[in-house]
């Protein structure tokens, strides 16, 4: 891990009305969220797809990093609790991660200095 902050995240961004909104409009054009992780580090999620979990709690958003050819983005909401997965395929890895005590956590990840066991 190379860096680690708490954040504020509007997690209403990603909740159940939010989903609802997203799938009306399908076909007509993505949504974006622009999440700005450290000090000169933004990354933008353009959503591709939002889809309800099985046991009708949370919603998985996946889609694509702007400017970013093989980056992706990958976001599970559930209630205030967020857990995300955001890389613009450079070999750096951000993971946005909430903690039993509600803080919301980004860390970035080196994956070229990850052994092949963390993997």
């Amino acid at each position: 891990m190379r860096r680690l902050r708490a954040v504020k995240c509007n997690t209403s961004l990603f909740d159940e009305q939010a989903a609802r909104r997203f799938q009306s409009h399908k076909g007509k054009n993505s949504a974006a969220t622009t999440f700005h992780l450290f000090a000169g580090t933004a990354l933008r999620a353009r959503w591709r797809k939002v889809e309800g979990s099985p046991d009708g709690q949370g919603w998985t958003w996946t889609g694509s990093v702007d400017g970013a050819r093989y980056g992706h983005a990958v976001l599970i909401s559930n209630g205030s609790q967020i857990t995300a997965n955001l890389s613009r395929g450079d070999g750096l890895l951000y993971q946005i991660r909430t903690a039993a005590d509600g803080v919301i956590w980004v860390r970035e990840i080196d994956q070229s200095r990850l052994s092949k066991k963390d993997q």
